[in-house]
């Protein structure tokens, strides 16, 4: 039997990729009422650019004519992307790379990056600390390098915007998410009308958590409340946390109760959030904490509960800066 090739992803420019998707909608839905034009646009956009997916979801709008429809499946194709109708066809071939993959090694480091939103630049020296947190390296006879290197040849990670930086395409992050949606639950706020939420409703099961707040100016000039609020309605009892990526940068404390019950927790990254001015003494009770980075806060001292941590190898904060 001969090689299969990997699949590469090949993305239409905006303009390209919103005529397709228009074309599979046909314009009497499109017409029907003037708010669709504006939501078909939001809703190309989610499509990332791949050609299958625009022609799937078009098609499947293509007999939607209000506009509550329209905002509800935006909705949906934004969180929880596999559950929309005819997903599975764009997402089960871009597993093939995937499931190409040598080793469990590769996979776990390849479902990590989903946590990151969608395009976003990784710095390779970053997501490799990350690695090595969860224990991915320890025994594997590569280093990390090798590990991006391996998921670039297999089209599931891309270059980013400088040699430092890696980024992966918003559906392989769909399908990467779609593959370990057990155990992981993500939030993340753009602006005041665009959330991605999840997994929250995993509770019990979640192993790794991503917070992320891009709504600064939402915060300041509208009082939009920031992600960290919602999080604290729903994070609150996760006994099997053990990642926890929290970027809010107008967050300038964890509030008292937050860490107690993630007994489990191993890793937390609390940096850039310039803010952030202390950690509670509780964080003291985190026993199995390995990896603390609160690097580019306004953080000056830590607290001395921090000397409890028996496991603590790598701690990064302002003064190492």
């Amino acid at each position: 039997m001969g090689a299969q090739q990997n699949i590469k992803v090949e993305c239409l420019a905006q303009e390209e990729a919103l005529r397709l998707f228009r074309m599979k909608v046909g314009e009497n839905i499109l017409n029907s009422d003037p708010r669709i034009q504006q939501l078909a646009e939001d809703m190309a956009a989610e499509c990332k650019g791949l050609p299958l997916a625009l022609v799937t979801v078009g098609l499947a709008m293509a007999s939607r004519e209000v506009p509550e429809d329209w905002e509800s499946e935006i909705a949906a194709l934004r969180n929880t992307p596999s559950e929309f109708p005819g997903m599975d066809s764009v997402l089960l071939p871009l597993k093939f790379s995937f499931e190409k993959l040598q080793n469990a090694t590769l996979k776990s480091c390849f479902l990590y990056c989903c946590l990151f939103p969608d395009g976003y630049n990784i710095r390779k020296e970053e997501l490799i600390e990350y690695w090595r947190a969860g224990r991915f390296l320890d025994e594997y006879d590569r280093d990390g390098e090798y590990i991006i290197r391996s998921l670039k040849r297999a089209c599931l990670l891309e270059s980013g915007e400088s040699e430092e930086f890696v980024r992966m395409h918003g559906l392989i992050r769909d399908m990467a998410w779609w593959e370990c949606k057990d155990k992981v639950a993500i939030f993340i706020k753009k602006d005041a009308e665009s959330d991605e939420e999840r997994g929250l409703r995993i509770r019990n099961g979640v192993e790794r958590l991503s917070s992320w707040d891009y709504s600064i100016e939402d915060v300041l000039i509208n009082s939009s409340p920031s992600c960290i609020e919602h999080f604290c309605k729903n994070v609150t009892q996760l006994p099997n946390l053990r990642t926890m990526i929290c970027k809010v940068p107008m967050l300038t404390t964890f509030p008292a109760g937050f860490f107690p019950l993630m007994s489990a927790l191993t890793l937390l990254d609390s940096s850039n959030n310039f803010l952030l001015r202390e950690l509670p003494q509780e964080i003291g009770k985190l026993n199995n904490l390995e990896y603390l980075n609160v690097s580019e806060t306004a953080i000056i001292e830590l607290p001395a509960e921090i000397q409890c941590l028996e496991k603590l190898r790598v701690c990064l904060d302002t003064a190492e800066n």
